[in-house]
């Protein structure tokens, strides 16, 4: 694996050992998940301007939407990992969650969203709470995928696009929850016109 993705690997799975999930099995069964995401990111930063038809052009769109960034996170996923998941799982922390990992003993919950506003990394911590609210009965652990289309979207580096939040406990001494956030950069450009 190249060596600045395996970095951003490494980072995530440091930060995420504050929680007290993230060990033993459950870190085992989710570090294939992160690796996979970070690499679907990795690969969207590289991605080329297609034609109409590219599974990435939806990066280049000023008008893409959330099931864009879903659909083309869904097939990459099937295609490179060996878990099950489901789509849109309904009950979960009193609502519907866009995808749901289930492994022995827990499920793992990731949150798609596309900002047109703010994509800052304070600027998403707003959505921690409702992804935070699909974790009240499972591991204190999640995943927050966001599609930026803000009008000059983050040139950021891979690194600065990948880390670890946290939604505080609601009563002092209570559970932390954690997240791996990432930010997929869409509304592109090419180098070309930069």
């Amino acid at each position: 694996m190249h060596p600045v993705v395996n970095q951003v690997i490494e980072d995530v799975g440091a930060q995420l050992s504050a929680c007290s999930d993230y060990q033993g099995h459950v870190r085992e069964q989710l570090q294939p998940v992160i690796v996979s995401v970070v690499r679907f990111l990795a690969r969207c930063l590289d991605a080329q301007q297609g034609g109409e038809r590219s599974h990435t052009q939806y990066l280049f769109d000023p008008q893409a939407v959330e099931g864009d960034l879903q659909q083309d996170l869904v097939g990459w996923l099937h295609a490179m990992g060996p878990y099950g998941f489901t789509i849109e799982a309904q009950h979960i922390g009193g609502g519907r969650i866009d995808l749901m990992f289930t492994f022995d003993g827990f499920r793992f919950v990731m949150e798609l969203k596309r900002e047109q506003g703010d994509a800052t990394q304070s600027g998403l911590s707003g959505y921690l709470r409702q992804a935070g609210a699909y974790q009240v009965a499972d591991v204190a652990l999640g995943m927050l995928v966001v599609l930026d289309t803000t009008p000059d979207p983050l040139a950021a580096h891979i690194r600065d696009n990948v880390w670890v939040d946290r939604l505080a406990a609601v009563e002092p001494g209570g559970t932390d929850r954690y997240f791996a956030v990432v930010r997929v950069p869409g509304n592109r450009k090419s180098p070309a016109r930069l």
